[in-house]
């Protein structure tokens, strides 16, 4: 009976052996398939881009802040895509000036840009191998190093003070992949979170090309 219990756990060993080298060979056939088509229509790797969207404060209720103004947001990036799945990207995200009006009618004209770095990660949702292009979806995180220049004028004109600010905050987003054979289109929704106290919303279209 000892004998034949220990074959029969050898026996379930094999299998599961057996069961995991074949989920394994199935995930590595899946990962060439798709970023290994991608990689060979995508050179090297290395992309560069550009977009432009709009972006949309969202203040806290207790500094009784009302956004009235905003501006268009411009960036610019570079990239490495060593594989489909996997992005490493860092960039200069502007986002020009908004402005805000308190309870006792003092205004605040906020100049906000700085740079980010993110890790985008990513999965396919359809390919077209006809066309040449995929529809991939998206999420990403990393950190935004901004700097800002914070300008209060009261209810009468007068300047009260102008102000600068630096600080390091965290970003995160998702959106949609329209990848070519030389180059891609991006739409990119993203949460830069507590910049002064200021929750800011960006919502951008991008044109991206590869090496």
């Amino acid at each position: 009976m000892v004998r034949a219990t220990a074959k029969t756990v050898e026996k379930n060993d094999m299998q599961d052996k057996k069961f995991l080298a074949t989920a394994t060979a199935l995930f590595l056939g899946y990962l060439a398939l798709f970023s290994g088509a991608l990689h060979a229509a995508e050179g090297n790797g290395w992309y560069v881009g550009g977009g432009v969207g709009k972006n949309h404060p969202i203040t806290n209720p207790a500094d009784s802040l009302n956004v009235t103004h905003t501006d268009m947001v411009g960036r610019f990036f570079f990239g490495y895509q060593p594989v489909g799945f996997i992005a490493l990207e860092g960039g200069y995200v502007d986002f020009n000036r908004f402005v805000s009006l308190n309870s006792s009618s003092q205004e605040t004209t906020t100049e906000l840009a700085g740079y980010n770095l993110r890790l985008i990660l990513s999965v396919p949702l359809s390919r077209d191998n006809r066309a040449s292009s995929d529809v991939w979806v998206f999420v990403s995180s990393g950190a935004y190093k901004w700097d800002s220049k914070e300008s209060v004028v009261n209810s009468s004109g007068t300047t009260v003070s102008d102000t600068l600010y630096h600080d390091r905050d965290k970003v995160v987003g998702a959106g949609l992949w329209l990848r070519r054979r030389n180059a891609s289109t991006r739409i990119d929704y993203e949460i830069y979170d507590s910049i002064r106290n200021v929750d800011l919303k960006a919502l951008t279209f991008s044109v991206i090309y590869y090496y």
